[in-house]
C-alpha cells in the first residue's frame, strides 16, 4: 500500500539518492500515452487532482504539528520528493497512469478551464 511505501521510504530519509531513485522508477522519462489519455474523461482528471490535494493537504496537517526546529531540519528536497511520489502513488491507487493524466489535462484544457471543479 501507499503508507507502506512510505515508511519504507521513510527509513531512507536521509539518503537522498535512494528517494531519487524511488522518483525515477516512479516517473519513468517522456510524457503519457496519448491514446490512454484521450480515453480519460474530465471527471477522471479531476479525481486525480482531488486525490494530490489530500496527499498535499495531509502533508501540510503533519507539517504544522512540528515544532520550528524539526522544521527547520527538514530537507525541502526530500519533502518535495515525497510529496511528489505519494500523488503519484494515489493517482495510480484511481488506476491511472500520472504522466496520462498530464497528457490528458493538455489534451482537455479548454474543458478543465471552465470546470469549477479543476
Amino acid at each position: 500500500t501507499a503508507d507502506s511505501f512510505h515508511q519504507l521510504l521513510g527509513t531512507f530519509q536521509e539518503d537522498f539518492d535512494i528517494i531519487q531513485a524511488a522518483q525515477r522508477m516512479m516517473h519513468p522519462a517522456g510524457r503519457g500515452d496519448r491514446s490512454r489519455a484521450r480515453r480519460m474523461s474530465v471527471q477522471q482528471i479531476v479525481q486525480s487532482h482531488e486525490a494530490m490535494v489530500q496527499v498535499i493537504q495531509q502533508m501540510l496537517k503533519e507539517l504544522r504539528q512540528m515544532t520550528p526546529l524539526e522544521l527547520n531540519r527538514l530537507d525541502l528536497q526530500f519533502l518535495e520528493a515525497t510529496a511528489e511520489l505519494l500523488s503519484y502513488l494515489e493517482v495510480s491507487n484511481l488506476d491511472l497512469h500520472p504522466e496520462d493524466v498530464e497528457e490528458a489535462i493538455s489534451m482537455n484544457e479548454f474543458q478543465l478551464q471552465n470546470s469549477p471543479d479543476f
